[in-house]
């Protein structure tokens, strides 16, 4: 037994090992440790980054079609069902708070952020020096004492704009939010058109390029 979700597949053989590489249905994908991931953000200056998030919501947004077309996953279901199958591949508890379709904007949470957690490590473990001229305004930190927040995940971030650019058949960005107080594994991600976006913000102008 793995979890519900993937259980499923295991006794349906829709989750396959086949040639070295596994399938969930026609769908390839990979097993890897959270660091290797974490470090795609971590490591990389800030317009790499970007281009990182950028390509993951085109790819999500691509999956989401596929998934449309494949099995007649359409609207809600279709969110549902893709952000179940993330939380199964141990992302984190993906939650939708609410779903506005008219307005083409949404609220989502992740409980037990594994990416979350690796980054707090190693931003805790760094030097303080390294970390010195970052804006506490942008990262929360104080300058002689570096806190252990960070955020910007490119690859959640992605997911969610891909997928809603699907499901409300308009282009909408994603940004991560963390607030004082929650659980250093717990973040927010706002979902809506990228004029509705605070441009003057440092949290939307680290994590998007502006649309003009």
């Amino acid at each position: 037994m793995l979890n519900t979700f993937y259980d499923k597949y295991i006794f349906t053989n829709g989750l396959k090992y086949v040639h070295n590489n596994f399938y969930l249905e026609n769908l390839p994908f990979v097993i890897l440790p959270t660091s290797i991931l974490s470090a795609l953000w971590q490591d990389l200056d800030e317009d790499v980054v970007k281009r990182v998030y950028y390509s993951c919501k085109n790819a999500n947004r691509s999956l989401a079609h596929r998934f449309d077309d494949d099995f007649g996953l359409k609207d809600e279901k279709l969110v549902d069902f893709l952000l179940k199958y993330y939380t199964a591949s141990g992302w984190g508890l993906l939650q939708v708070q609410n779903i506005d379709a008219p307005n083409k904007r949404a609220l989502a949470t992740v409980f037990d952020n594994p990416f979350l957690e690796a980054a707090n490590e190693k931003m805790s473990a760094a030097p303080v020096s390294q970390w010195g001229d970052i804006p506490r305004a942008l990262f929360g930190w104080e300058k002689t004492a570096p806190k252990k927040i960070v955020f910007g995940n490119p690859l959640l971030r992605g997911a969610f704009a891909g997928i809603f650019s699907h499901v409300f058949r308009s282009d909408v960005e994603c940004v991560e939010v963390l607030e004082d107080g929650s659980p250093r594994s717990f973040s927010k991600f706002v979902i809506k058109p990228p004029a509705e976006f605070d441009w003057n913000g440092p949290e939307t102008r680290a994590q998007l390029n502006p649309p003009f």
